[in-house]
Formats: C-alpha cells, sequence, structure tokens
C-alpha cells in the first residue's frame, strides 16, 4: 500500500480510488489495539506468530461491514466483528470497498 493518489487534480479511477481505500484502511487498522488482542487471542499456545486475513467493506460513510477473517475460527471472527462494529475511516469520493488485508500476529 505504498501509493498516494491526489484526488484535487481530478476524476480517479474506481481501481485508484479503492487501493487509496485500502491504503488509508491498512494504516488506520494495523494500529487499532482491539483488533491486534482478538488476533493475538487467537494464537495456539505452542505457536509465536500466524498470519490472518481480515475481510472488510467500508460504506460511504465510512463505517465497516461485511467484517470476517477467512480461515479463522469462529471466536476470532465475533471478536473482530465487536471491536470493529462502531469503528470509521475517512472515505473517499463516497464509493463503497471491499478489502482483504493481512495482518501478521506475534506472542
Amino acid at each position: 500500500f505504498q501509493s498516494v493518489i491526489d484526488f484535487s487534480k481530478g476524476a480517479a479511477s474506481q481501481g485508484q480510488v479503492e487501493e487509496e481505500m485500502t491504503r488509508r484502511l491498512y494504516g488506520s487498522l494495523s494500529r487499532h489495539r482491539g483488533l491486534l488482542t482478538c488476533l493475538q487471542a487467537a494464537l495456539p499456545k505452542e505457536v509465536s506468530s500466524r498470519s490472518f486475513n481480515v475481510r472488510v467493506t467500508v460504506l460511504p460513510d465510512g463505517s465497516l461491514t461485511e467484517v470476517s477473517v477467512p480461515g479463522g475460527d469462529m471466536t476470532v471472527s465475533v471478536c473482530v466483528r465487536k471491536v470493529l462494529r462502531s469503528y470509521r475511516v475517512r472515505s473517499i469520493k463516497g464509493v463503497t470497498v471491499s478489502a482483504t488485508l493481512p495482518f501478521t500476529v506475534q506472542r
């Protein structure tokens, strides 16, 4: 998620909008303590690190919906949905964007 798009210079493609929204979302969620706590709690005791994918959809108002952790157990998915249910991100041009974000957590 390295590129930053300057939307002040005119119209951007749907792909550019989705890329920028995904970058913002990942940057914001990678610092969310509740999310990281949920993912760390899902680590088996004998494992020191694990990768998770968090799937979210950002609505035009910046709220998150359809939050899930594919491949994770139900407990981690419920925890992640709970901590992100009132979370908001700054939306772009009022679009809906779905993204799968990779996280690696360590004990």
